[in-house]
């Protein structure tokens, strides 16, 4: 089963990235009932050859904490709600929500 990916740690023995609080957009986007688990929810999103990186919180998991930095595997877009945007691998394992995407403060033409 594919699933995110991190960094690995230096050591196995490194301790795990303080948790955040949730940010406001987040907690937003989980009220939403987007009728699927939501394995996790993105922040400053980038998209690259078909898939996210990304910074993750809420991992359903439990295994990433919150505001680590992620790579989806390859996705595709299933629905959007407002200006949040559910994702679902191609194996169709896993939902994700893009929250927000990368600004670097210039304009964007998307």
């Amino acid at each position: 089963m594919e699933t995110l990916k991190r960094a690995s740690p230096a050591s196995e023995y490194e301790p795990a990235i303080c948790e955040v609080d949730l940010p406001q957009a987040v907690i937003d986007a989980k009220a939403i009932d987007w009728g699927v688990l939501v394995d996790a929810f993105l922040m400053n999103a980038v998209f690259v050859a078909g898939r996210y990186a990304a910074s993750v919180f809420g991992d359903l998991s439990g295994a990433i904490a919150n505001g680590s930095t992620v790579v989806t595997p390859p996705v595709r877009a299933v629905s959007t709600c407002g200006s949040y945007r559910l994702i679902q691998t191609l194996d169709r394992r896993d939902h994700y929500v893009v929250v927000s995407h990368f600004s670097n403060g210039e304009d964007d033409d998307d």
